[in-house]
């Protein structure tokens, strides 16, 4: 099975998914995700006891290890063997282990990122495959690059890419990423959905905002979604 599979791991801000890739078709075997992004395992990891004896990267594949044994029992399989491949804010300071961000242009195929093999061990037999984030002079993002590689590679195989374009990825920190060729030349992030939760948890408005109405399954918030992207 470690020929034909590979374990997908987006380790954001705010969440976590791990999914099993089958390479050879291409489609997603199996998945979980959670709310247990890097910023709560970090907090968590902080205030665990005693923090000089657990250091965080042990921590991280702790709990890297528990997502890929859901997995396994899953699928029926074991996959305790399967390279990860780990993108996102695993790779920062608040993270597993930090590493440099790659500069712009950084080139589609993902020739120019920067990476880190990480062996497997006694607490995670599972080889890691990190890759760091991408930076310009004034702005920072790690995850994304990863998943625009993937865009780009299918909108080319459906011959709907266009060579110069705006990709953008809502999230906790959006992103609005400009492509020419096959080349990342810029993007810009913004704190929307950081405010956003800051609002309607923790603000004056909070009683005032019913956050049922943001379902974005709801015709009126998908064409209002719409007209944002217009």
């Amino acid at each position: 099975m470690q020929n034909h599979y590979f374990l997908g791991c987006d380790w954001g801000t705010s969440s976590f998914r791990l999914r099993v890739y089958n390479i050879e078709s291409k489609k997603v075997e199996v998945e979980t995700s959670s709310d247990r992004g890097v910023l709560s395992m970090y907090e968590a990891w902080r205030h665990s006891s005693p923090i000089d004896i657990i250091s965080s990267e042990v921590y991280f594949r702790n709990e890297l290890k528990k997502s890929i044994d859901l997995l396994s029992d899953k699928i029926s399989t074991d996959i305790s063997h399967i390279t990860v491949v780990l993108s996102g804010m695993a790779s920062s300071s608040i993270g597993m282990r930090n590493l440099p961000y790659t500069d712009v242009q950084f080139s589609l195929d993902g020739s120019n990122a920067i990476t880190e093999r990480i062996s497997g061990d006694s607490i995670l037999p599972n080889d890691i495959l990190m890759i760091s984030g991408v930076k310009t002079k004034n702005d920072i993002m790690r995850g994304e690059e990863v998943q625009l590689i993937g865009m780009v590679d299918i909108l080319k195989e459906i011959n709907q890419y266009n060579d110069s374009s705006i990709f953008i990825f809502p999230g906790t920190h959006s992103k609005h990423v400009f492509v020419r060729g096959n080349q990342m030349i810029d993007f810009k992030t913004y704190m929307t959905g950081e405010v956003y939760s800051l609002l309607y948890k923790h603000s004056v408005l909070k009683d005032s905002v019913d956050v049922s109405m943001m379902d974005i399954k709801l015709e009126d918030n998908v064409n209002s979604f719409r007209h944002g992207i217009q």
